[in-house]
């Protein structure tokens, strides 16, 4: 078999550059982390980092979508009859895929807080995906919900994940079961 030679594929190298950029947004946190560490560890050079992304923001967050994707795109599935048995169920995986990069996850919203360019960034390529996403699997315990408070309810969710990350406190499954214990009877009564 011959030996492929040139430029590897595009995708593969948007990867590798994602990859090393959350790495190290891990190790160092997000506002230590500069493009061309980035370039270095991922072994490029800079400018194959510009061509795909205008400035480190626009990078690092779709570093964290891709491995915030499993979070904001997550199919959750029914476990049982139990409304709350659900709703209790996709928080804890909610909570799971957060896991490593919750810390990184809350440097970057922390860091938004003074740009108004990543707060756009976070908002239409986590944010808004994430609550859709929470939308419909409530819109399918209960379909009379009106759009708009499914809406409201599924951005409170969201809003209250982050704001866990923001202040340090753990994702565990005694914050899922209460946070369960609160939506679930809003759920089904319709709010």
């Amino acid at each position: 078999m011959q030996k492929q030679s040139g430029r590897p594929r595009q995708q593969e190298l948007n990867e590798r550059i994602l990859n090393a950029a959350i790495t190290l947004g891990r190790e160092l946190g997000y506002e230590q982390v500069t493009v061309q560490m980035v370039a270095d560890a991922a072994q490029v050079g800079r400018q194959s980092i510009y061509r795909r992304w205008p400035s480190k923001e626009e990078m690092m967050a779709d570093a964290l979508l891709l491995h915030a994707s499993d979070v904001v795109n997550v199919r959750f599935s029914r476990l049982s009859e139990s409304a709350e048995v659900n709703i209790c169920g996709m928080f804890c995986e909610m909570a799971k895929l957060l896991g490593d990069d919750g810390v990184l996850t809350k440097e970057f919203l922390i860091a938004a807080q003074n740009q108004p360019a990543l707060q756009q960034i976070y908002v239409e390529k986590i944010a808004t995906p994430w609550i859709a996403n929470i939308s419909k699997f409530m819109d399918g315990i209960n379909p009379s919900l009106d759009p708009s408070l499914l809406h409201t309810m599924a951005t409170m969710i969201q809003s209250t994940f982050m704001y866990q990350l923001l202040i340090g406190q753990e994702l565990d499954r005694a914050f899922c079961e209460k946070l369960a214990a609160v939506v679930c009877p809003q759920i089904l009564r319709g709010f």
